[in-house]
């Protein structure tokens, strides 16, 4: 579980890297993977040894009660706070964020992590699928972020990061809406970093491609570059740790979405429907 993480940035990145303290990681869903553990559970594991206390939100409270249970066992240095609800609800969301602010005596880290992605294709849209994705996505993110800003700038300190995708520099083909969420997340931390800098507080932009979870498991298109899930945590956490604004993975799929990303709109619409990693779901 990560357990010499700290050693490692230390040595990688040539500073001494000081423990996260508290962390808020809001989640929407439970895609199970190695014990019931996704990529979600595996980043909040893998920051359980710089953590002094963190706070994780989940619809499922038994398999969160199991998660924190694993951490224990695997001799976390802190606890885990389980807090369940549904993100979308954003009074709610608001609540929880106050409430682990409050408890927690003041969040370092605040993870805007909840996600979801199910086929939109432009020929038969169902807005209400629509409605749920952007809710999900991009206000319910929004939402946690916001909340959380306020007492983290009146400290100083601390960092909020948001969980984007390489989805957010192409529309690709019957995922209208996902890629449209993740581009309004770009844009937001975007606009986050440049409001906060000189206040002490970081805004981190993480752009997964694809990684093996239960939810890549279904996907219908192929996924070059498929990341195992240890070593997309180790690429989440090494960044943060660094304080990268940016934290964008694997290199290899960056690199082919920036060049299509670069093409002339015509041309990348035209390839869209053709390339095997973009061809429309069945």
């Amino acid at each position: 579980f990560f357990s010499d993480a700290v050693k490692e940035m230390t040595q990688k990145t040539g500073q001494k890297c000081t423990a996260v303290r508290r962390i808020y990681v809001p989640a929407d869903r439970l895609d199970s993977l190695h014990k019931s553990v996704n990529l979600a559970d595996r980043f909040d594991v893998a920051l359980f040894d710089l953590a002094w206390e963190t706070e994780i939100d989940w619809r499922r409270r038994a398999e969160l009660e199991s998660l924190a249970a694993e951490a224990a066992a695997a001799g976390a240095a802190g606890r885990v706070v389980p807090l369940v609800l549904d993100v979308a609800d954003a009074e709610a969301q608001v609540a929880a964020i106050a409430r682990a602010e409050e408890e927690s005596g003041g969040l370092d880290l605040v993870i805007a992590n909840a996600g979801v992605r199910t086929p939109t294709p432009g020929r038969s849209l169902d807005w209400a699928e629509v409605k749920r994705i952007l809710d999900i996505n991009v206000s319910a993110a929004c939402v946690t972020l916001s909340a959380a800003l306020p007492a983290l700038i009146a400290r100083g300190r601390g960092t909020v990061a948001a969980v984007s995708s390489l989805a957010a520099f192409l529309g690709l083909p019957g995922r209208a809406a996902y890629s449209a969420s993740k581009a309004a997340l770009h844009i937001f931390m975007e606009s986050l970093r440049v409001d906060l800098r000189k206040t002490g507080v970081r805004a981190v932009t993480i752009y997964p491609g694809y990684v093996k979870t239960e939810m890549t498991a279904t996907n219908e298109r192929a996924m070059p570059f498929v990341m195992e899930l240890d070593t997309a945590v180790e690429v989440m956490a090494r960044g943060l740790a660094r304080g990268q604004p940016t934290i964008a993975y694997p290199l290899p799929m960056v690199a082919m979405v920036k060049a299509a990303a670069a093409l002339p709109g015509p041309i990348w619409e035209a390839l869209a429907a053709t390339l095997p990693f973009t061809r429309p779901p069945k």
